[in-house]
């Protein structure tokens, strides 16, 4: 081997090691990343951890409350989770509440998110709100069930022929209307929940902001089609 080859090799070798160095910082890095959002879910009360299964057969559970700069009173984020999520095995209500809990920590923007569903073999009052997670004010949103039907049809019809699988509604949207407070319709996100084939069920996310879409990064729109596949497969 020529002294040539020899410092070729040598360079390949370094280089090679410095490759294999940053893949490991990248990648322990991004767990560092993760364990400190679901850190900060659980301080905040809304991880797994604080999840009480017990209280599933109630209409609301308080989660935590989180002081708001803004305004004078503290405010809280409510989990409401439906009987029809928690029946039986638990693990689909544990998912759901895990992904929206660190979403919300993770996507700064993000103040509401809610999992709907639509069975396309009923023929009327179809719709479901299988779980929902942030402050909502019953003065703000309209609670007549004729309605709150109508918001999640369209939210489910809209995502669900869309083509990429997520889009943004304006606020004047029906699902945005009746689903959420008017402070937090500023940007409506829609992200599609593909099961599996054959089923009768179609589910999406609903996420509401009192932001404009610019204030989502785009790790943040990615981390929202992340855990719409995440549920995909345990719900």
């Amino acid at each position: 081997m020529s002294l040539f080859d020899s410092v070729n090799a040598k360079e390949v070798v370094a280089l090679s090691a410095l490759g294999f160095s940053a893949n490991v910082s990248t990648f322990f890095g991004v767990l560092l990343l993760i364990q400190g959002s679901v850190e900060f879910a659980k301080e905040m009360g809304l991880g797994i951890g604080s999840f009480d299964i017990s209280t599933s057969q109630k209409k609301s559970s308080k989660v935590t409350s989180i002081p708001d700069s803004n305004v004078e009173a503290n405010k809280y984020l409510e989990q409401v989770i439906s009987p029809s999520l928690n029946s039986g095995d638990t693990s689909a209500a544990e998912a759901t509440s895990w992904a929206a809990a660190s979403y919300v920590a993770l996507a700064l923007p993000a103040t509401h998110v809610m999992l709907l569903e639509l069975n396309d073999r009923q023929e009327s009052d179809s719709g479901t709100i299988l779980y929902s997670l942030g402050n909502f004010n019953s003065e703000e949103t309209n609670s007549l069930e004729e309605v709150m039907q109508e918001g999640i049809s369209a939210a489910i019809k809209t995502v669900h022929e869309s083509k990429g699988g997520r889009v943004s509604i304006p606020a004047t949207h029906p699902s945005s209307v009746s689903l959420l407070p008017e402070a937090n319709r500023r940007c409506v996100l829609l992200q599609k929940v593909q099961l599996e084939e054959g089923t009768d069920r179609k589910v999406c996310l609903l996420v509401g902001s009192d932001q404009l879409l610019q204030a989502y990064t785009k790790n943040d729109l990615k981390w929202l089609g992340r855990f719409g596949k995440y549920l995909s497969l345990r719900i």
